[in-house]
């Protein structure tokens, strides 16, 4: 296995097949010299416009998997997951110092995980690491770009765009300590907060019927006239 013989940790995304149910998986796979660390399946399957990975991929529903990875602690998911922040909250509140995300996202997709990766990085006071996929695929060009926030959501380092590029970056996830000294995020989250959100999604997804109120009868009146 390379991860043993070169002492290192790598995470690769593959569709992986239930050998029980034959459902395909998105899938991210983290191994390490030892041997497989997580394995991850993607929660938030995008079905819109050009994407139709529901059509395919089963809904991921175990664990957001966070690792250790040298004594430092490492969160994974998946592309389109980066659009819920509550993916990155579970990774911090995980203790997540180092939030990856493997991606195969499309052109039109670019300004949304350069900003993602930027507001996942603040929101959580974490590097973030955004891997994306490089080429042409089935008429759909796939911008590359990869590359690495820090928790101030500066961009240490990034890729080619269009080409096929690697690149090395020295991070040192001992600083999150002091970073969130300055800005003490888990300090000050309420938990309340989080029952709110509950409280709301389970409203707009179970929405209560509207209250109709019974009309009031119309009454006629009845004018009598004397003419005499």
């Amino acid at each position: 296995m390379e991860a043993r013989k070169r002492n290192c940790h790598v995470i690769v995304g593959f569709a992986e097949r239930n050998e029980d149910t034959h459902v395909l998986y998105n899938t991210a796979v983290a191994v390490g010299p030892d041997g497989v660390l997580a394995v991850y399946r993607k929660r938030h399957l995008p079905s819109y416009g050009v994407f139709d990975e529901y059509r395919y991929f089963g809904i991921g529903k175990g664990d957001i998997p966070v690792i250790n990875v040298n004594g430092h602690k490492v969160g994974i998911a998946i592309c389109y997951d980066a659009f819920y922040p509550e993916v990155s909250r579970t990774m911090m509140l995980k203790g997540a110092e180092v939030h990856v995300y493997i991606s195969a996202a499309p052109d039109m997709s670019r300004l949304h995980f350069e900003t993602f990766m930027v507001a996942r990085a603040l929101e959580n006071v974490a590097y973030t690491v955004y891997v994306n996929t490089v080429g042409q695929y089935d008429g759909l060009g796939f911008f590359g770009g990869s590359h690495v926030v820090n928790p101030l959501g500066n961009v240490l380092i990034k890729a080619r765009y269009y080409e096929e590029d690697v690149k090395t970056v020295e991070i040192n996830p001992s600083d999150i300590i002091n970073y969130r000294s300055h800005r003490p995020i888990l300090k000050d989250l309420d938990p309340s907060d989080v029952d709110l959100v509950v409280k709301a999604l389970n409203e707009y997804v179970n929405p209560k019927p509207p209250i109709i109120k019974p009309r009031e009868k119309e009454t006629q009146q009845l004018a009598i006239t004397d003419n005499q």
